[in-house]
């Protein structure tokens, strides 16, 4: 069998296994009941947790979990593992991932894709930086690093710190 034969049947089973595998998580979750914000409601829950720089589709509702079932999310998504490749696989690339594979696999899209200045709490370097933001069933917010499947609550007045960073929010879409 030459290359291409091989790599066409390679391809063909990985989307397989790939659906598979969708239909597969969609189901542990089938019991699922969404709580439903409207983009106001959003709005207003990121202004009271102190963020001001909110984007969104128009006119558009978002559906969200318990916190409890985000973590189980977390606990079992594989974005922690795909390994790091600058312009190909870095921040921008592995928050904006974790946002879609919410809509596709929870069908929830209330993650939403954080822009920051990320400073490092002991050397003071600045980056710029891509990270998620949580909206959950009871109005409370998480910053979520998709790179290691670290988490904090937000809370208005309080710094968003994850391990040894600093996250300063300057904009906040959701999708």
């Amino acid at each position: 069998m030459d290359e291409v034969k091989i790599s066409s049947l390679l391809q063909m089973a990985g989307g397989k296994l790939i659906k598979g595998g969708i239909d597969f998580y969609q189901r542990s979750f089938r019991n699922l009941t969404p709580t439903i914000f409207s983009f106001g409601e959003v709005k207003n829950i990121c202004i009271e947790n102190g963020i001001n720089v909110i984007q969104n589709d128009k006119d558009f509702f978002y559906s969200t979990t318990s916190w409890d079932n985000w973590q189980r999310v977390i606990e079992t998504d594989f974005i922690d593992d795909i390994k790091w490749i600058a312009e190909k696989g870095d921040c921008d690339n592995l928050a904006l991932l974790f946002a879609s594979l919410s809509i596709i696999l929870l069908r929830m899209n209330s993650c939403a894709y954080a822009y920051c200045l990320q400073t490092n709490t002991e050397t003071g370097a600045n980056v710029l930086h891509y990270f998620n933001v949580i909206l959950t069933s009871d109005r409370k917010l998480y910053a979520y690093e998709p790179q290691n499947d670290k988490w904090v609550k937000i809370e208005k007045g309080k710094p968003i710190i994850l391990g040894n960073k600093k996250y300063d929010i300057k904009s906040l879409t959701f999708f």
